[in-house]
């Protein structure tokens, strides 16, 4: 497991203590005391080595995004004189910004016909799903529509896909993160599936992510756009895509089964298979 992993969970399992004295910026806080030392430590130093800068009221803070949140410390040394210095961190949720919010209550509208409602069936059918699954681009929730998984996490940047996702599949309001591929540190995963052109958004460094979650054994499951398709979405949210074929060399090609599905090409496999 990743060092930024690592911190990741610890910073998702621990105490959070609401700010009650700052409600004009409403955030939580975690304090070192309730934590194993040398773990705050280390995460301290690790939100301050690859976080990025950043200016809030005239004043610069290294802030670094993991999970759907922002978590930045005061920057005040970690120990002064052999004493704990620094004995905070704080969090507060993130914010993306996404075309897809523009459409979000009328996404299903566009596609609402018999031919989209059976290709979904056999796309999902494809993925051969099982165990814990990660839902990269999850949207209002299409793979939830057809497939019942023990265990599921959806990931999106858009709020407003998610916030259609919860009130369509309430069971699973729990279970989705409004955060990118990039900021997302979860792990231990039995599938992993970006349907119907949602692997087209990701960078050649999020698929190789997406992978590196997956459990020793466990499938993937990415559909691109074809390069000649354009997508209603593409003038409706304002966002697209160019040439995919660059993304397959993050995937293990020798591994890898690569097919074609309608507008859509599939490229599955199975890590360390």
């Amino acid at each position: 497991m990743s060092r930024e992993a690592v911190a990741a969970g610890l910073l998702d399992e621990c105490c959070w203590i609401f700010a009650k004295t700052m409600p004009k910026n409403p955030h939580y806080y975690t304090l070192r005391r309730t934590w194993k030392d040398e773990d705050f430590v280390d995460t301290v130093f690790l939100i301050r080595e690859i976080g990025i800068k950043q200016v809030f009221r005239g004043k610069e803070y290294i802030i670094w995004n993991s999970n759907g949140y922002f978590y930045w410390t005061m920057g005040a040394p970690v120990n002064l004189n052999g004493k704990p210095h620094t004995i905070l961190i704080n969090r507060k949720k993130a914010e993306y910004k996404s075309g897809y919010d523009i459409i979000a209550k009328t996404y299903e509208s566009l596609f609402h016909n018999l031919l989209y409602e059976a290709e979904s069936v056999d796309a999902v059918r494809l993925t051969e799903y099982s165990g814990r699954v990660l839902d990269v681009g999850c949207g209002t929730g299409l793979f939830l529509e057809h497939a019942i998984p023990e265990d599921y996490v959806g990931i999106d940047i858009s709020s407003g896909m998610l916030k259609k996702l919860k009130d369509l599949h309430p069971a699973y309001a729990e279970d989705v993160i409004n955060v990118s591929m990039a900021d997302y540190y979860g792990c231990g995963f039995d599938t992993v599936i970006a349907l119907f052109g949602s692997a087209s958004y990701l960078s050649p460094d999020d698929i190789k992510k997406a992978i590196s979650s997956l459990n020793d054994g466990g499938r993937y499951f990415f559909m691109f756009y074809k390069d000649d398709y354009h997508p209603i979405t593409y003038e409706k949210t304002g966002v697209s895509v160019g040439n995919c074929h660059s993304m397959f060399a993050e995937i293990p090609n020798d591994k890898s089964v690569i097919d074609w599905f309608g507008n859509y090409t599939i490229v599955s496999g199975v890590k360390n298979g």
